[in-house]
């Protein structure tokens, strides 16, 4: 309905993206895409473009995006998981360890630490 009184609305456009990527469906990473370019440089988008990229079999592209958006958020706990995700899905572990060292400093005050914890016992 947002997308309908405003069609341009970045936040919007969005989570669309991001839900048509979790269903993988086709036009996922080209929604993400329109969104990034109506917000350039933002870590929310940026992390949809990556998870779209990633849903659609590219993985080092979303760590390529991902290892941007940390640039804009270093603290950013989340990306730097999806970062690890991303990393491990394109083959490098020793990286994708490296970014789980990090989040996993972080203990239960993470939301997603079980998460990182059972992606680091996989590599």
């Amino acid at each position: 309905d947002v997308m309908k009184l405003q069609p341009e609305n970045a936040l919007a456009i969005n989570n669309v993206a991001w839900l048509m990527a979790e269903a993988r469906k086709p036009g996922a990473l080209e929604m993400a895409l329109r969104a990034d370019k109506l917000l350039v440089n933002r870590p929310v988008i940026m992390d949809t473009v990556a998870y779209a990229h990633s849903r659609a079999g590219q993985p080092g592209k979303a760590a390529e995006v991902l290892r941007q958006a940390l640039a804009i958020e270093p603290d950013n706990a989340s990306l730097r998981l999806n970062l690890a995700k991303a990393l491990a899905d394109s083959g490098n572990k020793s990286a994708a360890k490296e970014q789980l060292k990090e989040v996993l400093k972080l203990g239960s005050s993470f939301a997603r630490i079980e998460e990182a914890r059972e992606l680091m016992r996989t590599l």
